[in-house]
């Protein structure tokens, strides 16, 4: 099996992000994608880095290995955003969901 380039995913899956449809919003907090294998943690947490994101190994309450996508102000653009991310890396292999956080 091909070693993943994690940079190149996750640009692809940043570039979808940014394209996404709103989703309902459900109230005002934090989005994240949350990495389930601890390899590809590792790898999205340096493609991060080397993307100017914000990866966590400990998330807001309790998460854990989450790439943050942004704060939704009840509009659900970050919630959009953070489903299409989710789907464009679960198609390339890397085991994650979107996850949030209420304030």
């Amino acid at each position: 099996m091909p070693k993943k380039n994690y940079t190149t995913l996750l640009a692809a899956a940043l570039q979808v992000g940014l394209e996404a449809p709103k989703e309902r919003g459900i109230g005002c907090g934090r989005v994240y994608v949350c990495i389930v294998e601890s390899e590809d943690a590792k790898g999205i947490a340096k493609a991060a880095k080397n993307l100017g994101r914000i990866f966590q190994k400990k998330g807001y309450a309790g998460m854990s290995n989450v790439l943050y996508v942004g704060y939704d102000n009840c509009d659900g653009r970050a919630l959009g955003q953070g489903t299409a991310i989710a789907n464009s890396l679960g198609a390339a292999g890397v085991r994650c969901y979107r996850d949030e956080q209420g304030d």
